[in-house]
């Protein structure tokens, strides 16, 4: 079975053996996981774990965030850019949707937090497993 996000990434072809693989980087690499099924659900996985996990706070989720996929805490800079970015984001979605639609909350949402800031949690995850330095080695 081809899953999606593989092929994108040059999935081998599990019949014929090869000497050497290929390794791309195309657009549709980078659109895969913007838009990609498997990349929202582990967002929206990894978001309900950390917010089951740290509670409401916003400092607590994103060095909980920044270990688990970097292996490292985040500097003070990083840590206020991604503290504004889930306030901002989370001010957006709730002026914009009067109910937020299931697919764009954590799979496990705990009661004391509230929908908006929740799927601004989703897309902080997202943005994480997006980034740079969780996908290249330097």
């Amino acid at each position: 079975m081809r899953l999606p996000l593989l092929e994108a990434f040059d999935q081998p072809d599990q019949l014929n053996s090869c000497s050497r693989r290929t390794a791309t980087t195309t657009a549709p690499q980078s659109l895969e996981l913007l838009n990609g099924e498997m990349a929202e659900q582990a967002a929206r996985q990894w978001s309900g774990n950390l917010l089951s996990e740290c509670g409401n706070d916003e400092t607590k989720i994103v060095r909980e965030a920044y270990h688990e996929a970097y292996g490292r805490l985040p500097n003070d800079e990083e840590l206020q850019a991604a503290d504004d970015f889930v306030e901002k984001q989370e001010e957006t979605i709730a002026a914009d949707a009067s109910v937020i639609p299931a697919d764009q909350l954590p799979n496990h949402l705990p009661k004391h937090v509230s929908r908006a800031k929740a799927a601004a949690i989703v897309d902080l995850c997202h943005a994480i497993l997006c980034s740079n330095e969780l996908l290249f080695v330097d």
